[in-house]
């Protein structure tokens, strides 16, 4: 009985722990990768524009074959993933603010998320280009297991962004 009661003690003590630590994580990460395409930002503007060129490059919309897609206009893809549950997902681009194309995802059941890319022109020692950075900001709220997975979200995705970047430095530079 008294094992029982250390052991108790030992885990809601760890368990206080735990939560006061996670009020010092944040209540949103942000997750960022860039690469530089050497054309204008103009040229990747108009092409990120068009949500019907993302099945090319964007591995998140490669998870699902290219037919389940519907387009609202240039700016808005949904499809029905068949990747596990049958997830309704909508890509929603907006208006280019200053250097910056905002997009919304809202994918696979993980509600949704802000997301955008910042462009900037930028002269390096092998010629001028554009500086293209992909970032998403993830909302982990206030629960504490919710805000310990935003000490991860960088590593689970971050290469996903950057596999979706260089596809997209090679789609646009050929």
């Amino acid at each position: 009985m008294r094992l029982i009661k250390q052991l108790l003690i030992g885990f809601l003590g760890l368990s206080i722990l735990m939560f006061l630590f996670s009020l010092l994580l944040p209540t949103r990460v942000r997750i960022s990768r860039g690469v530089v395409i050497s054309k204008t930002v103009d040229t990747i503007t108009a092409y990120l524009r068009d949500i019907r060129q993302w099945h090319d490059w964007n591995p998140l919309m490669q998870l699902d074959d290219a037919n389940s897609f519907s387009y609202t206009g240039d700016s808005v893809a949904q499809w029905t993933s068949q990747q596990g549950s049958s997830t309704r997902n909508t890509i929603s681009i907006f208006q280019k603010r200053d250097s910056i194309l905002p997009v919304t995802l809202d994918l696979y059941g993980q509600g949704k998320l802000e997301s955008g890319f910042t462009l900037t022109p930028h002269e390096g020692m092998g010629g001028s280009g554009t500086q293209v950075e992909w970032w998403i900001i993830e909302k982990t709220g206030w629960l504490p297991w919710n805000k310990f997975y935003g000490i991860f979200a960088d590593k689970l995705k971050g290469p996903v962004i950057e596999k979706g970047l260089d596809q997209l430095r090679i789609k646009l530079e050929k």
